[in-house]
């Protein structure tokens, strides 16, 4: 259980250092917005202590959905 848990916490930092380094400039508003608060729930689990395996991998689950649905602004 703790392994499992171990190795679900170490992806969803992973996920979020490489969030924070993502140049989000080509990406429109409302994208961008969706994705910065998935980032910010998933830190919010990370420093939980007692978040639950379930709480990590939904996190992680979200932080990739909002990463899919990064849309970059139209061309000018």
């Amino acid at each position: 259980e703790d392994k499992e848990l171990a190795k679900a916490k170490e992806d969803l930092q992973a996920k979020v250092d490489a969030g924070e380094k993502k140049n989000l400039d080509k990406y429109t508003a409302d994208s961008k917005k969706d994705f910065n608060n998935a980032l910010k729930k998933a830190k919010e689990v990370l420093a939980d202590k007692n978040a639950k395996l379930a709480d990590l991998q939904d996190a992680a689950k979200a932080l990739d959905k909002a990463e899919q649905a990064l849309t970059e602004k139209p061309a000018e």
